[in-house]
């Protein structure tokens, strides 16, 4: 039976009396395609060459398979041989290298003679390797941990249960899962750890810096998940702006419009504040790949947005006038101040206005409720003043 690579053997050779009994590290580099036990093995000594893990190999007394990093059950420091430490990344993957081709050119046991394959036979495909790795491969972590991310390489070295091409590494007692891949997608497979969180987007890289993605990007990417906790009252609109923004072609682009739309001067109300929320907003998407439609901080910055646009717009209490035609605080006084209040919660568009129509929904059905029960309290307190008269 052909062991997997990467696993560590234990074998005691077949010596005359008095010699101790003494178990050998043997590493695993690559299965022969005989059949018949042989592997191409790693010494503690960095020598490789072809042995028969086997019982039909008359130089071996016994063999032990080890399992993680731990000694096979019976065995001890004081009776083996091991590695003291395994070769660096560049020459295991060069004993891996020679390896595999050893192993795939030992179609027959030494000694032995092969047989002819019948005329017209097709040739026999050979077994893959388990966990051989060739020179466009590499063996990396799949969960960042600590200083070790996500992506970095690792050199087996016989501490790990290899299936395929993933497997468990252990490290003083510890495991971490393993996968094989080609050496391109070990940049686009570090971004992608982001994806399983609802608040993040994956990541892209050039070399070590991160790549900003535009606008359509964050866009197209962004999805609201539903939380059964979320603590905003109103409708949600983070999303519903976002695609808004995409329409115009991103959240600077859309400020400059909006401020020149309405003829705003710098010093109006809301200018400043609408210029610094929606750089942040950019940022967040583009360069700290938030998936703002599920951050609530982000739906609160939304909110206050579509209030501002809200004043300046022509259903809104400012009429749709602009700086030049009103003074910068009317449109905020304009307001009452329970209204305001609910906006610090939603958003609705009217035209070019991002403000969300489920936003302006509910405003309103507060605003309603909030009116009638005004005014039950008013017609309640005539009624006292009547009788007192």
């Amino acid at each position: 039976m052909a062991l997997p690579e990467g696993t560590r053997v234990f074998v005691c050779y077949d010596l005359a009396p008095p010699e101790p009994e003494l178990y050998h590290e043997r590493y695993i580099l690559a299965s022969c395609l005989c059949g018949r036990g042989y592997h191409i093995v790693l010494t503690p000594d960095f020598d490789t060459y072809a042995e028969q893990i086997s019982l039909e190999n008359d130089d071996l007394r016994s063999y032990r398979v080890a399992a993680g990093g731990a000694l096979p059950a019976g065995l001890t420091q004081a009776n083996t041989y091991r590695f003291q430490q395994m070769p660096d990344a560049a020459m295991m993957v060069q004993f891996r290298r020679d390896a595999y081709q050893a192993a795939q050119a030992m179609s027959v046991v030494p000694g032995g003679v092969g047989v002819a394959a019948p005329m017209g036979a097709a040739a026999p495909i050979a077994p893959a390797v388990v966990g051989a790795v060739l020179e466009d491969e590499v063996w990396v972590r799949v969960e960042s941990h600590g200083e070790s991310m996500r992506g970095t390489e690792v050199v087996l070295d016989g501490s790990e249960v290899l299936h395929g091409s993933i497997g468990i590494k252990f490290v003083d007692g510890e495991g971490y899962a393993i996968r094989k891949m080609k050496k391109t997608e070990v940049d686009k497979f570090k971004g992608l750890e982001a994806a399983a969180d609802a608040r993040l987007l994956p990541l892209s890289f050039q070399g070590t810096s991160r790549t900003e993605r535009q606008w359509r990007d964050v866009a197209k990417e962004v999805k609201e998940e539903k939380f059964e906790d979320w603590s905003i009252p109103g409708p949600r609109t983070a999303a519903w702006c976002i695609q808004f923004l995409n329409r115009k072609d991103g959240p600077m682009a859309h400020h400059r419009w909006w401020v020149q739309a309405h003829s705003l001067k710098p010093d109006a109300w809301g200018v400043a504040e609408h210029d610094s929320l929606m750089k942040a907003v950019d940022k967040m998407g583009r360069f700290d790949a938030l998936d703002m439609a599920n951050i609530a901080g982000v739906e609160l910055i939304f909110r206050r947005l579509q209030l501002i646009e809200f004043i300046y717009s022509e259903r809104g209490p400012g009429g749709g006038k602009g700086s030049s035609k009103s003074d910068k605080k009317d449109g905020m006084t304009a307001m009452q101040s329970y209204e305001a209040t609910i906006f610090a919660g939603a958003h609705k568009e009217f035209g070019d206005v991002m403000v969300a129509p489920p936003l302006l929904d509910y405003v309103a059905k507060e605003v309603e409720g909030e009116a009638a029960v005004l005014k039950q309290v008013r017609k309640a307190r005539e009624e006292r003043a009547a009788l007192n008269k």
